[in-house]
């Protein structure tokens, strides 16, 4: 491809790429914010785990695919997680509980049909975290997952509306 042409290409694509970027960047900063409001002292985890920020690709660059439907975000990464402290605890750490795990998570996620690719990566987070106490099971769950996805999509849906107005008053 010739300067030209990539150039072209590049002005096309930037201004929906920045917006992404830049949706993605607010997304992930709400996270930290609300964890670093919460602290330590709130008995909570940090509310960011790696597979949040395909999360958070998925919401914001690709905003009309089925995987970034607000049920399936919560639903997917819910039941990778819930599937993944199961076999946590029930067949410690080892090959053997991530790969079911991981399994399982998939299963579920497609009888419910909120099949979310980073909820996999949930399920193998939380079956490699090992067995814990159920309490700290559950803050993992509700905490890292639930209300990280949570306002993942809701910023997401914010960013989505915010950047379709714009877009009617300014041309990019």
């Amino acid at each position: 491809m010739n300067r030209r042409k990539l150039r072209g290409a590049l002005g096309k694509h930037l201004p929906g790429s920045l917006r992404t970027a830049v949706g993605a960047f607010v997304g992930i900063a709400s996270l930290g914010a609300v964890s670093a409001t919460l602290g330590p002292d709130a008995g909570t985890s940090p509310l960011l785990i790696a597979p949040l920020g395909a999360t958070a690709m998925i919401l914001f660059a690709k905003p009309g695919r089925p995987a970034a439907r607000p049920y399936v975000v919560l639903v997917g990464n819910t039941a990778g997680a819930l599937t993944g402290l199961l076999f946590a605890q029930l067949a410690s750490t080892g090959m053997l509980a991530v790969a079911l795990a991981l399994a399982t998570a998939v299963l579920v996620m497609t009888l419910l049909r909120a099949v979310h690719p980073p909820g996999a990566g949930i399920a193998l987070v939380a079956a490699l975290a090992g067995t814990q106490p159920w309490a700290d099971a559950l803050r993992f769950l509700l905490a890292n997952v639930l209300l990280s996805s949570s306002i993942l999509v809701g910023v997401a849906l914010a960013w989505d509306s915010l950047a379709l107005r714009l877009s009617r008053h300014f041309q990019f």
